[in-house]
């Protein structure tokens, strides 16, 4: 071994220990960059020198390569856990608005209005006559109709505001995919030639971080260093290219949904976790049955109420009156679907009373009978065989307009009619002297018609016989508070299904809480986890400072001997 073989094995540890002092300070630079792994330097012997006589030596030191401090493994528990935490933390966040929209357990809730407006009948069933009364139910069935109109409003713009967020998150999964693909060459390109492509790989694995708090992902490191992307069993990205994903529109149980799809072929993404997983799942999920019942409360309120009151008597008969539903066609069956009709009747009949007003004010009433067949066969009554039927009465006219609404009045200026024990329905389905319009918590209204005559308040049906004090059928419509509904309506009182609805609510809010809860201490212990081994402490690159510096000093205090040597060889 010569002297220049020593400056040699003092040049590779100066520069190698300046390196891995560049390393270190790297380290100690990105101790507070979120998603950073530690780097170490790997050093190893080069090569041999000669002693002589057989005898071999080290030639120096060389950095063989930097290695990054990750474990993969963990890496993806992690990401898992991530995906999880976020998918539920967004059904916690959306379903406690909802409690909050809802306001159950307050004075100020659907519950209490209902409440208010079937005692209300119940008083107003004790003294029919008094318009004070009468007024105080047209003024609580206001207020329950803008309460529903206030949640299903609500409702609705949590669903359109999940939409909107649905679209930004699907944009930018779109664009983390494409530049994970984008850095997936370049991590290969810098790898294969013999560098490092450590600050590549955290650049990835931090926008893998970011991807899986949005949705689910498995990632697999190829041989070549490019991750391979899947979103369950469907790749995202493989090696530098990128399906895409981007928001379809497609028929779900017979609504338009926008979902998620793969841009390559518009296949649907089966989402499993993340952001987006909870965005949609709690959107189509509970936040659609939650509309989907409220909704129900509202169509069976409508009707129960309206088949009721459409067969009482008002505090005196009416002249005309027009029905607030129209058919799509006069000639088909009413309750088939073609009709259109929103509450389809079914096989009965009802009552038509026509009362005349003689000159001296004595009263004569003649009660007709019309039968309102619907078996499912031929002879199943249509609207126009209906409107024949009508017209066939005495006194009595039938025509239906433009709209498809069917009108009912009374021939004669001295003549009024009413209607009564309707079996059918059908007074109800076409809307015929009812006390609601529409058919849903958007659209449920007063009838129009109890308010835009004169003295309004006396069109309210609370009696069945026409006679003073009568009230029997605002007594039946208060009753509706304590009467199991139909078996379609699951059997149970309309408050108590309003009462399931707001408790299984709170079910829901509280299970996503508490799932996102127990994957947040999850997801907390799993960073511990990566900290520990990935990240940098400052007291451990202290000592790796100090340790790499006296490296340095002695490889420089080395050469300088050498140097000494080779001084004193030369002049020899």
């Amino acid at each position: 071994m010569g002297l220049l073989d020593a400056l040699q094995i003092g040049s590779s540890a100066l520069l190698t220990h300046q390196a891995a002092l560049q390393i270190t300070g790297n380290n100690i630079a990105n101790s507070a960059t979120p998603g950073y792994s530690r780097q170490e330097p790997v050093l190893n012997p080069t090569g041999v020198s000669n002693l002589g006589n057989g005898q071999q030596t080290g030639a120096g030191v060389q950095i063989d390569y930097v290695r990054r401090i990750v474990d993969d493994a963990l890496q993806e528990r992690l990401n898992d856990a991530s995906s999880q935490m976020h998918r539920y933390q967004i059904s916690d966040q959306v379903l406690s608005r909802v409690e909050s929209l809802m306001n159950e357990m307050t004075d100020t809730d659907i519950s209490s209005a209902m409440v208010e407006l079937f005692n209300s009948f119940s008083e107003l069933a004790g003294s029919p006559q008094d318009t004070a009364l009468r007024g105080v139910v047209l003024q609580r069935a206001y207020s329950l109709t803008d309460r529903m109109h206030f949640l299903r409003e609500g409702l609705a713009g949590i669903g359109l505001e999940l939409t909107d967020r649905l679209e930004a998150a699907v944009s930018e999964v779109d664009e983390l995919a494409s530049q994970i693909a984008d850095l997936n060459v370049k991590v290969v390109a810098a790898e294969s030639g013999g560098g490092s492509g450590a600050s590549l790989r955290d650049e990835r694995d931090r926008l893998l971080s970011r991807l899986s708090e949005l949705v689910e992902v498995n990632t697999r490191i190829d041989s070549n260093g490019s991750a391979s992307v899947y979103i369950g069993s469907e790749p995202l990205v493989f090696q530098g290219i990128s399906r895409g994903v981007k928001m379809i529109t497609q028929d779900v149980d017979g609504l338009a949904r926008r979902v998620v799809a793969f841009a390559d072929n518009d296949g649907i993404v089966k989402l499993t976790g993340g952001e987006i997983a909870g965005l949609q799942e709690t959107r189509d999920g509970e936040l659609a049955e939650i509309v989907r019942r409220t909704d129900e409360l509202a169509r069976q309120l409508i009707l129960q109420v309206n088949r009721i009151h459409s067969s009482g008597t008002a505090l005196e008969g009416v002249s005309e009156l027009t029905g607030t539903y129209q058919v799509d066609d006069f000639d088909v069956a009413l309750d088939s679907d073609e009709a259109g009709l929103e509450f389809q009747p079914t096989n009965g009949s009802f009552l038509v009373h026509v009362t005349t007003t003689a000159p001296d004010g004595t009263r004569a009433v003649r009660t007709t009978q019309v039968n309102v067949p619907l078996t499912g066969g031929a002879g199943d009554i249509t609207l126009n065989d209906l409107v024949a039927e009508l017209s066939a009465i005495a006194d009595v006219t039938a025509s239906v307009g433009a709209s498809g609404k069917l009108t009912v009045g009374a021939a004669d200026a001295n003549c009024r009619i009413s209607f009564g024990e309707d079996s059918s329905g059908v007074l109800a389905s076409l809307g015929l002297n009812t006390f609601f319009d529409g058919h849903d918590a958007s659209t449920i209204e007063v009838n129009e018609y109890l308010t835009s005559l004169t003295d309004s308040c006396k069109w309210i049906s609370a009696g069945q016989t026409g006679e003073a004090g009568d009230g029997s059928n605002a007594a039946e419509i208060a009753l509706l508070a304590d009467l199991s509904t139909p078996s379609r309506f699951g059997g149970v009182k309309l408050l108590d299904y309003q009462q399931r609805l707001t408790a299984d609510t709170a079910v829901w809010a509280s299970g996503a809480r508490e799932t996102a809860s127990a994957n947040g201490v999850v997801h907390e212990s799993l960073f511990a986890q990566r900290e520990s081994l990935s990240g940098v402490s400052l007291d451990e690159e202290a000592v790796n400072l100090m340790l790499y510096q006296r490296s340095f000093q002695a490889a420089a205090r080395f050469i300088t001997v050498v140097d000494e040597l080779l001084q004193t060889l030369l002049s020899l």
